[in-house]
């Protein structure tokens, strides 16, 4: 396993943020987050870089979190962002819509609706899907579901140029997720908590 250690926004350029922290096409990454601030901070470093090197960028919001307070976020933090969110290279799309059906996680309608994000990122002229998701939008219960899925996707897309970095809200965490969280993940991307 590699620690990704992410130190701030004032602390590395956008550019430099990937190759200082070794996220590379074909990592499928972790984030614990603490609060809404430590979400919204390492992921958009994330998808920021992601945009400057031409990635095609979904990002699955919880409500919890809040579509329309992401959006604001990044287009406080992104230059530029409004022109990438027209084009379709970066989208923000409801959790609970991707992971979802009925209130139940739904595995196959998860990995069809990755699959045809990652099909599609040719049309958009990019080469690369960076690719986030939020665990709070699927009700703990359902997590070993989640746990099961998050072992097949990087199988599932492996003949698709990707990174994706899947968060975790540390507080809702058990010791048993926290273990299996790092089972299925080949690094962590993390920031400091607040």
């Amino acid at each position: 396993m590699v620690m990704v250690i992410a130190r701030g926004r004032a602390n590395l350029k956008k550019a430099d943020f990937d190759f200082l922290h070794g996220v590379e096409t074909g990592r499928h990454l972790y984030q614990f987050y603490k609060s809404p601030k430590d979400y919204l901070n390492i992921l958009t470093d994330f998808f920021s870089s992601g945009l400057e090197k031409g990635d095609a960028c979904i990002w699955l919001i919880s409500e919890k979190m809040g579509i329309s307070r992401v959006r604001q976020h990044l287009l406080e933090n992104i230059p530029g962002f409004e022109n990438y969110a027209a084009s379709g290279r970066m989208q923000l799309l409801s959790a609970e819509k991707w992971y979802l059906r009925d209130g139940r996680f739904d595995e196959d309608q998860a990995l069809r609706l990755a699959a045809e994000a990652a099909s599609g990122i040719h049309r958009l002229g990019c080469e690369r899907l960076r690719g986030a998701g939020d665990a709070a939008a699927i009700p703990h219960e359902q997590w070993a579901e989640l746990h099961a899925y998050e072992e097949k996707i990087p199988h599932a897309l492996r003949s698709i140029p990707c990174i994706l970095l899947c968060a975790y809200p540390i507080l809702d965490c058990s010791i048993a997720d926290t273990r299996t969280v790092l089972r299925n993940h080949d690094g962590v991307l993390i920031g400091r908590l607040d």
